[in-house]
């Protein structure tokens, strides 16, 4: 990478759309943000172990997620985030998730990764 190190937080994610895609406004300018679950589902010991992962998908990526449907196939590439913020209650809640750099719906609708770096 030209002199850049190489990422070290990579994730790729392969397994279908758990549930409906949560789109959004936020900040002052706006921005999309898409909250959404992939499940992926692992065989082991003769056994299919589900695992879902929480997912965020910002800008043009999001506003492309809105239109994927639940049970969708998608393939997914980011990086993990981990965040925390204080509930209603006061209590501290952390919560880690995968915000999407790459997304491609198994039905050939590839979405442009790069449409929105800034």
């Amino acid at each position: 990478m030209d002199g850049q190190q190489e990422p070290k937080n990579l994730v790729r994610l392969e397994g279908t759309v758990s549930g409906r895609v949560f789109l959004r406004n936020v900040g002052p300018t706006g921005k999309a943000v898409a909250n959404f679950t992939v499940l992926v589902e692992e065989p082991f010991g003769g056994k299919i172990y589900k695992q879902y992962i929480k997912c965020v998908a910002w800008g043009n990526l999001a506003d492309k997620m809105a239109n994927v449907a639940e049970g969708s196939g998608i393939t997914l590439a980011g990086r993990l985030k981990n965040s925390s913020y204080d509930n209603k209650e006061g209590v501290k809640v952390y919560k880690t998730e995968v915000e999407a750099t790459a997304i491609t719906v198994q039905d050939g609708a590839e979405f442009d990764p790069f449409s929105d770096i800034q």
